[in-house]
Order: structure tokens, then sequence, then C-alpha cells
């Protein structure tokens, strides 16, 4: 069986560039069944990070990250880890 999907892409600009939050929903349902999110760090804004995150699957049957692809280990793409 194969299940097509729909992806909402969003580019979340944090200050010293941008993360990407993904939320993928099942076609034939609607159903929102995975959450990913690209990178995860700040310079200075913790705050606004979890904001940006908080309110990305808000509205979502799942209020939370099913994944976390970092690109690579400098502080700017890893200081959100913790959150």
């Amino acid at each position: 069986m194969v299940m097509r999907m729909i992806v909402n892409r969003v580019l979340h600009p944090v200050g010293h560039g941008a993360f990407f939050t993904e939320q993928f929903y099942d076609c034939q349902t609607g159903e929102n069944v995975m959450n990913v999110v690209y990178d995860c760090g700040v310079r200075s804004n913790q705050p606004l990070l979890e904001q940006e995150i908080d309110g990305a699957f808000a509205r979502s049957n799942r209020p939370h990250v099913d994944f976390l692809f970092i690109s690579h280990l400098d502080k700017d793409h890893v200081s959100g880890i913790k959150y």
C-alpha cells in the first residue's frame, strides 16, 4: 500500500539565518502523520526558537517533533537541541 502525503514546509527566520519545520499529511484522511525540524539553533534569542517551534505545531493533532535533522554541528545549528 502506498501512502500519498502532502508536505507543509515553513522557513523560520530566527536571527542567524533560518530553520525549517515540516508537517506531513496523509492525502486520504488529512491527518498530520509526522512533524520534522531541520536544524534548531539561534545565536542569542532562545525564546524566539521555542516560540517558532511551538507555533509551527500548535494547531496540529501532533504538537511534538517526531524527527530532528541537524545539518552540521555549528552552534547556530544545534543550540536549541535541548529544547
